[in-house]
C-alpha cells in the first residue's frame, strides 16, 4: 500500500495546524480474483473442451455397456436371466483394473496408457461383436471393464499436470460435471438408436464413440497450459 501523504496546513490564527494526512491511493490488484473470472479462463483454453469431452464420452460408454450389455446377451445370444451376472463381472472388472493397471499405467505414461487400453477394448468389443458365444461375450465384456477402469483416474492426473496450478480445482469439476452429463445421455442415445435398429447397434456404436475419444485425447497438449488474463 502507497504511505499516506502528510500535508501542513494553517489554523485561523497563523500558526501550523495539525497535519492532516491524504487517504492513500488504492493499489491496482491484478489477476483472477474470483471464480468467475477463473471460470472464464478455463473456458478459454481448448485443452479444457479436449478432456471434458473425452470424460464425457468415456462415461456415457462405460454406463451405456453396463446398462445394455445385458439386453444385447439376451436379444443376440440367447442369454437367459443368468445374463445379469455379466454386468457385475463387467462393472467389477472396471473396479479391479483401476488397482492391478496401476504399475502398468505408471511405466507406459499417462498418455499413451490411454490409447493403449482403449484400442484393446475396441478389439474386445468387436470380439462381442462378432463371436457368437454367449460365455466368450461375457469374458469380454469383463475384460472391456479391466481396460476402461483406469482411464477416469488418468484424465484427472493429466488435468494436474496440464492446467495451471490455480485453475486445476475449477477444471476437475467441470471436467467431472460433463462426465456426469454423459452418464445420463449416452445410455438414452443408445436406447433410441437400439429401438430403432436393434440392441446389435451397442457394439459398432461404442466401437465408434471409443475411436472418437481417441482424437480427443491426441489434441489434449503435453506441456503445461498458460492461462489467460
Amino acid at each position: 500500500m502507497a504511505p499516506a501523504t502528510v500535508v501542513e496546513t494553517k489554523g485561523e490564527d497563523g500558526g501550523d495546524a495539525a497535519p492532516e494526512a491524504e487517504p492513500a491511493s488504492p493499489t491496482t490488484k491484478t489477476g483472477p480474483t474470483s471464480s468467475g473470472s477463473k471460470m472464464k479462463q478455463i473456458m478459454c483454453i481448448p485443452a479444457t473442451h479436449y478432456m471434458a469431452l473425452f470424460i464425457l464420452l468415456y462415461v456415457g460408454v462405460e454406463v451405456g455397456i453396463g446398462g445394455w450389455a445385458t439386453s444385447f446377451l439376451i436379444a443376440e445370444r440367447g442369454g437367459g436371466d443368468s445374463s445379469g451376472y455379466v454386468s457385475a463381472g463387467y462393472f467389477g472388472g472396471l473396479t479391479v483394473g483401476r488397482v492391478v493397471l496401476i504399475p502398468v499405467t505408471a511405466w507406459i505414461g499417462n498418455r499413451l496408457s490411454t490409447h493403449v487400453y482403449t484400442l484393446i477394448c475396441i478389439a474386445l468389443m468387436v470380439v462381442v461383436w462378432t463371436v457368437k458365444s454367449l460365455v466368450g461375450n461375457a469374458v469380454a465384456y469383463a475384460f472391456v471393464g479391466v481396460f476402461l477402469g483406469p482411464m477416469y483416474p488418468i484424465v484427472m492426473i493429466v488435468i494436474l499436470e496440464v492446467m495451471p496450478f490455480e485453475l486445476q480445482a475449477g477444471t476437475i469439476g467441470w471436467v467431472a460435471s460433463l462426465g456426469q452429463v454423459g452418464s445420463a445421455f449416452m445410455p438414452f442415445v443408445t436406447g433410441a438408436i437400439s429401438q430403432h435398429y436393434g440392441v446389435w447397434i451397442l457394439q459398432p456404436l461404442m466401437i465408434a464413440i471409443m475411436g472418437f475419444w481417441m482424437i480427443c485425447w491426441a489434441l489434449v497438449p503435453r506441456k503445461r497450459v498458460q492461462s489467460k488474463p
